[in-house]
Parts: C-alpha cells; sequence; structure tokens
C-alpha cells in the first residue's frame, strides 16, 4: 500500500484526508505499522505520529484537565510506543481507533496509577524525610508534605519527558513536527 507514495510527506497528506478511502487509509497504516515494529521503526514510528496526529492531539487535550502538558506528551509518548509494539495486526480491525484509544485508556490508567502512588508517598512519608522544621501532624505541615512529593514528582516527570520528546512540538501543527523529524533524521 505504501508503494504508491513518492515519499513520508505524500503519506502524512494521504492520511490526513478526511475524504479518503478507510480501507486504502487501513491498508496504509497496517504497512506503517508493520515498518514501525520492523527493520524500519523510526520512520514507520514517525509517519504513524504524523498521520494519527489529528486523534493524538485531541488525547493531549483531554490530558490537559489531568495533569500538566509535560506529564501529558510524556506519558502519551510511552503509551503510543507501547501499543504500536504490541498491536496484532492479524486481531485489529482498526488501526487507527485502535491506537488512539488505547493511547487515551493508557494514559487515564497511568495518571491513576500516579496520583495512587502520589497519595501513598505523602500518607507514608515522615516528618524529618521532608522537612525537619515542620511539626508533624499539623495541617500546616500536610499541605507542604504534598507540596514537597507533587515537586519531586514533577521535577521526574519533566526530565523523563524531555528525553523523549521535544517540548517545542506541544501545539504545533503536523508540518511542524515533519520538519523537526527531519532535522532529527538528518
Amino acid at each position: 500500500a505504501l508503494a504508491r507514495f513518492s515519499d513520508g510527506e505524500a503519506v502524512v497528506a494521504f492520511l490526513a484526508q478526511r475524504d479518503g478511502d478507510p480501507e486504502a487509509k487501513q491498508a496504509v497504516l497496517e504497512d506503517l505499522v508493520r515498518m514501525a515494529q520492523g527493520a524500519h521503526q523510526v520512520l514507520g514510528t514517525a509517519l504513524l505520529w504524523l498521520g494519527l496526529w489529528p486523534g493524538l492531539d485531541a488525547v493531549f487535550r483531554r490530558g490537559l484537565r489531568l495533569a500538566d502538558a509535560h506529564e501529558v506528551v510524556s506519558d502519551i509518548s510511552m503509551a503510543f510506543t507501547a501499543e504500536l509494539r504490541r498491536i496484532d495486526l492479524s486481531v485489529v480491525r482498526r488501526v487507527a481507533a485502535t491506537l488512539v484509544r488505547n493511547t487515551q485508556r493508557a494514559l487515564l490508567v497511568q495518571r491513576k496509577r500516579d496520583w495512587k502512588r502520589l497519595l501513598w508517598q505523602v500518607a507514608t512519608s515522615s516528618a524529618p524525610a521532608i522537612a525537619e522544621d515542620r511539626p508533624a501532624g499539623s495541617e500546616r505541615w500536610q499541605r507542604a508534605a504534598e507540596v514537597d512529593a507533587l515537586q519531586a514528582w514533577q521535577r521526574t516527570s519533566v526530565d523523563q519527558l524531555e528525553r523523549i520528546v521535544p517540548l517545542t512540538a506541544i501545539g504545533h501543527e503536523p508540518e511542524w513536527f515533519l520538519r523537526w523529524l527531519r532535522e532529527v533524521l538528518g
């Protein structure tokens, strides 16, 4: 299905069309998944990101209700990559819907885990480990402990994100991302 395209830009343009043939798009997406799972992982993955950009952007925008942009981008990147590795084309009927919806689902599951972990850390942390000068049990200490735990967690998430996705990609159109990708890939 990819043989008819001259380059990656033509593939992305085809996938971005609203009035394209759904079966032809499905065939292209299946070929891209095979590329991403095979010998051309970087190219296949990048073209899938760009081809599914509208759906992934919607997941990002919904995710902003749950966390800050850095965390959402990081979680989407990890979830999408994991879903891409896991997808079984012999079972999946609609690649685009499966990848985008499973990424959304994984984002929500991850957010729930993060909040549970954070609440557990705050509930089980001891006063000396967080701040020596705060009296244990006071309401003020409890709020300060929560803020300390949130800030440490946020710093870790941002550090992980910066290794995965350029922060400047947030809120840009696929054309910008395609130019950035060309620069990275040489």
